[in-house]
């Protein structure tokens, strides 16, 4: 019974942890899009437009190109460039 009660545990616990890093991951995505759309001097509303919103989907091309902005820019982290993104405008839920 113990046996069973662990598995479930460990099974809802990794549903939430692979909840929580592909939502991380879409807001990374976003907030490279809108990184992008402010450097090339977009207003905050533009910005936030081209960034998508949450049902956004995004192409494979665009994914690796967060991974390596945040690579070159950020060493590799998201949430830091989440926050930076925040701190200029970025409309996340």
């Amino acid at each position: 019974m113990e046996l069973v009660v662990i598995i479930l545990l460990a099974g809802v616990a990794g549903f939430f942890f692979l909840k929580h890093a592909t939502e991380r991951g879409r807001n990374a995505v976003r907030a490279y899009l809108y990184l992008i759309a402010i450097r090339d001097r977009c207003s905050v509303e533009e910005a936030n437009q081209m960034a998508g919103g949450p049902s956004y989907s995004p192409s494979p091309e665009t994914i690796r190109g967060a991974k390596l902005y945040a690579q070159a820019l950020y060493g590799g982290k998201q949430l830091p460039m989440i926050a930076d993104a925040k701190r200029q405008g970025l409309a996340l839920r």
